[in-house]
């Protein structure tokens, strides 16, 4: 069975974010296209509005924030956002963001190219929790992004999985290391592309890297 595809719905220009507007088997929903301002400071609201319909803001576009100057990006209280797709955050400015609670997946390349970005947070959410300037899922067995900056790194013990960019750019890493007794099974693809490691000591636990 082939799943409905979304119908477009034109844009909206809000305080100079452009939004794409769709739908879906009846429902309404937006995301972020481009952003057009030169502000460093962005807060995706939760919904956009255009000829008295409501669009619920669902994601970002592919790159939406490439051309943007955002060093700090956040999501509405109420967000709905509840996955980030690849190249949703490539951005050469971000610095911090702000997940929402709502989010739930991430997609391979959510955080390809976000050089600069050194601090990752997300509150009241049961899917993911930071620790330690690191991105992981609630159970601390995936490893999804370590802030940019660090120098040196220690993986937990708990972690089975390294996702892909999760050291990419950290170019100032010269260290990482393992916890004793190490779970890690596999290293996804990109995980340290463009990263300043010289040489590394895997666990005996590993059984899978990913290429690049």
């Amino acid at each position: 069975m082939v799943s409905e595809q979304p119908e477009t719905q034109g844009t909206v220009e809000i305080e100079s974010c452009e939004y794409e507007l769709f739908i879906k088997s009846g429902n309404l929903y937006a995301q972020l296209r481009n952003v057009k301002s030169d502000e460093t400071s962005l807060i995706i609201p939760a919904t956009v509005e255009k000829d008295g319909s409501e669009y619920p803001v669902q994601g970002i576009a592919p790159r939406a924030l490439r051309q943007s100057h955002v060093e700090s990006l956040s999501f509405a209280p109420d967000s709905q956002v509840k996955s980030l797709k690849k190249d949703a955050l490539y951005c050469h400015t971000l610095k911090k963001v702000a997940l929402p609670a709502s989010l739930e997946a991430l997609e391979v390349g959510w955080c390809n190219f976000t050089l600069k970005l050194v601090e990752l947070t997300i509150e009241d959410n049961s899917h993911f929790v930071t620790q330690d300037n690191a991105l992981y899922d609630s159970d601390k067995t995936v490893l999804y992004h370590v802030a940019r900056n660090i120098k040196e790194f220690t993986v937990p013990a708990s972690v089975e999985k390294i996702g892909s960019y999760a050291f990419e750019q950290c170019r100032r890493l010269r260290t990482l290391t393992f916890e004793d007794n190490s779970q890690l099974k596999s290293i996804e693809q990109w995980a340290f592309s463009h990263c300043g490691l010289k040489q590394i000591h895997f666990p005996d636990s590993l059984e899978s890297i990913g290429y690049d």
